[in-house]
């Protein structure tokens, strides 16, 4: 699972930069699924809250606690 980043493809050669990186065998399935529920209650309070920043802080949580677990569960 990989987070942010960029790929570049030159000379039959590619190069990943990533902000993070991990096998699937190396994730926390219940560390994930925790990070998960905290990222949706935080969605919930910041859509009440009309709180755009931490909308968005949610959101993209909620995404990675959710490659996360994907990945980790394809292995």
């Amino acid at each position: 699972m990989i987070s942010g980043g960029f790929c570049e493809v030159s000379n039959n050669k590619i190069t990943f930069l990533v902000e993070s990186a991990e096998f699937g065998s190396e994730i926390d399935v219940d560390r994930a699924m925790r990070a998960k529920e905290r990222a949706e209650k935080r969605l919930l309070q910041a859509a009440q809250q009309d709180e755009k920043f931490n909308r968005a802080r949610a959101e993209a949580a909620l995404k990675r606690a959710m490659a996360r677990i994907k990945t980790a569960k394809n292995i």
